[in-house]
């Protein structure tokens, strides 16, 4: 179950593809079947294959926007990436790499006079002091 859970945390675009063609086009599909089986004229059964085509290139294409707006609201500064209103950053090393959004562990204790974060999946420390104005990365001495 964990790699299940793990590929949808990292590949949650391509699962809400497929979920929105599971849930949204086959029961179209199957429905426009059944109604081309039925005794319809030529005009409702174009009528209906073309809102059902529209109907699903619009869900498409607003998973889609949702998407692109999920992922291009990233801000770089201080060399790590920000989501306004996020108090956590996300990793420029794993952002760079693959474009996965991968959030930074907050592991600054409340006595360091350093900021710093972790990446679990590169294996990359950012820190930064007070009077710095950017994080510098560091190998993760402990994995």
């Amino acid at each position: 179950m964990q790699p299940l859970l793990k590929s949808i945390k990292e590949h949650w675009t391509t699962w809400l593809a497929v979920g929105v063609w599971t849930f949204i086009a086959i029961p179209s599909l199957n429905w426009m079947v059944a109604f081309l089986q039925s005794e319809k004229s030529i005009a409702e059964t174009w009528g209906l294959l073309l809102t059902i085509l529209l109907s699903t290139c619009l869900s498409v294409l607003y998973v889609a926007k949702l998407i692109k707006e999920k992922s291009s609201c990233l801000e770089f500064r201080e060399n790590l990436y920000w989501r306004k209103g996020d108090l956590d950053p996300f990793c420029p090393i794993c952002r760079d790499k693959d474009g996965a959004n991968r959030r930074l562990l907050n592991t600054s204790r409340d006595t360091d006079k350093w900021i710093k974060y972790e990446c679990h999946t590169c294996k990359k420390n950012f820190e930064k002091s007070d009077g710095a104005n950017r994080y510098t990365v560091h190998k993760n001495n402990h994995a």
